[in-house]
């Protein structure tokens, strides 16, 4: 993000007629040190009112089973193997996941079959 587009943020951020408003925004923190623009300009605006962080971690294998069954509309037993190759390959990252998912789709190697109607 540029200086701009930083200011522009605590402009709203911390616009006290501002009543409602929700922005939800995300970072890698592992990426962004004490000293990075991003990080100075969040304690500024955090001084000026009040927020909620969250950090996200990686998923754990259940979690990620948990979240390929729901996608796939499968039975956990069903997408256990594909679970463990992706937590295997993505670490649980969700960011690695979907390009791993994507991957796996683009190369015909995870399709919905026409027959059956699932995730093959």
């Amino acid at each position: 993000m540029n200086e701009a587009s930083l200011n522009l943020l605590q402009s709203i951020l911390t616009d006290a007629e501002l009543k409602h408003f929700m922005f939800v925004g995300s970072y890698r923190d592992n990426e962004v040190g004490e000293e990075h623009a991003l990080t100075i300009k969040l304690r500024e605006i955090v001084a000026d009112r009040s927020f909620s962080t969250v950090q996200v971690g990686n998923l754990q294998r259940e979690a990620l089973n948990q979240l390929l069954s729901d996608l796939l509309k499968q039975d956990l037993e069903e997408t256990r193997s594909l679970a463990e190759t992706v937590c295997r390959k993505t670490y649980g990252n969700v960011f690695f996941m979907i390009g791993f998912l994507s991957l796996l789709a683009r190369a015909d190697v995870l399709f919905r079959s026409l027959e059956s109607y699932n995730w093959s």
